[in-house]
């Protein structure tokens, strides 16, 4: 390695940058904080015995920190949390492994907003670490969550009707097994909210009125089958066009 890429690495280590948004409202107050840039440096700090405070300067929050029944638990809780909204899509993907096995109802929630990340990496991940999660509670967490954004009762989320539906499908897609998939259906008809009900065998959500909203699990295949066809189709009119053509000159 050349000198001057030694001392761009050397220089980028433990450098940090500030992440703000409204979603640092759901941890505590919507305030900037300073987080490491590079992954190295995120992984590092995360595998740390003891975290600092988020707002050191916010003695509400170092109240509330303290009072706690173990504090450092509540705050690696709140910097993996924290770190999810990361801009860096290698970061976000490496702190949804790390979330994995995370059973909190906080942490689905955020996941379930990374479920519609930019990068397909990010989303692989967070689909894979919510099958993971499903021997705790997260699984079920995340189809409820989905369930709240379908129907319009979602409380803040990146999340719409729309995308949480193509979500919802996906996360079918990527079930480990023909077992899980059944105790993911079971989980939809146990669901049951207001005036909806979910009915799995005909792979839906329904109201109990004329109007309802269908979720076609097996949509995505359908459309690669019509994909197929249609090329097909394609390739068979291209050959009697040539073939119309041969004989027109014959």
């Amino acid at each position: 390695m050349s000198k001057s890429k030694t001392s761009k690495k050397k220089k980028s280590e433990g450098e940090k940058i500030q992440l703000f948004g409204n979603f640092l409202a759901n941890i505590w107050v919507n305030s900037p904080v300073h987080v490491y840039k590079n992954l190295n440096d995120v992984i590092s700090f995360l595998h740390q015995d003891k975290f600092p405070y988020l707002w050191p300067d916010l003695k509400d929050y170092i109240e509330s920190i303290n009072e706690d029944d173990n504090p450092q638990e509540e705050l690696k809780f709140q910097w993996l949390k924290l770190y999810l909204y990361h801009p860096d899509k290698q970061v976000r993907k490496a702190v949804v492994e790390l979330n994995a096995k995370n059973d909190s109802w906080s942490i689905s929630q955020t996941l379930c907003d990374l479920l519609i990340d930019p990068d397909k990496d990010v989303r692989t991940a967070v689909y894979k670490a919510t099958w993971q999660r499903e021997k705790h509670v997260g699984c079920k967490l995340v189809i409820t969550k989905l369930f709240y954004e379908i129907k319009g009762a979602g409380f803040y989320s990146a999340l719409g009707q729309e995308k949480a539906i193509i979500a919802l499908k996906k996360l079918v897609k990527y079930a480990p097994n023909d077992i899980s998939k059944e105790k993911f259906f079971k989980n939809l008809k146990n669901l049951k909210l207001y005036e909806y009900v979910i009915e799995p065998n005909e792979r839906h959500v329904k109201r109990k009125s004329k109007e309802s909203i269908k979720i076609d699990l097996k949509k995505e295949d359908s459309d690669k089958t019509y994909e197929s066809i249609q090329s097909i189709l394609i390739i068979l009119f291209c050959f009697c066009l040539l073939y119309a053509l041969y004989d027109i000159l014959l």
